[in-house]
């Protein structure tokens, strides 16, 4: 039956709609900055960690993350197959999770 993927119905967000989200969320301005992926890419490579080290959170799997429009999910399939529905929009499920993530004092 699977995989299931769990979105809002909306089915997707862009970059923009992302950081309108989180500024609407933390009721701060939010800026974009445009930085070329190939440079990003660079920077990862030589951020990597040394064998036996941590590994970070600014990786090239991560950047690859980054190389996409938007964030987009489609759970049309776990809709049809057992009638579930969101019933949260994700501006709450990331609200909820930045004030995990503050309290936790990750961020």
């Amino acid at each position: 039956h699977g995989p299931f993927f769990v979105d809002d119905g909306k089915r997707g967000y862009s970059w923009a709609e992302l950081a309108d989200m989180l500024a609407r969320i933390t009721e701060r301005r939010v800026r974009s900055l445009s930085i070329p992926l190939g440079l990003l890419k660079t920077l990862a490579w030589f951020a990597r960690p040394l064998p036996g080290g941590s590994v970070g959170v600014f990786r090239p799997d991560r950047i690859r993350d980054l190389d996409c429009p938007g964030w987009v999910c489609d759970g049309s399939h776990l809709e049809r197959t057992t009638n579930w529905q969101p019933r949260y929009p994700a501006a709450l499920g990331l609200g909820t999770t930045l004030a995990y993530y503050l309290e936790q004092g990750w961020l």
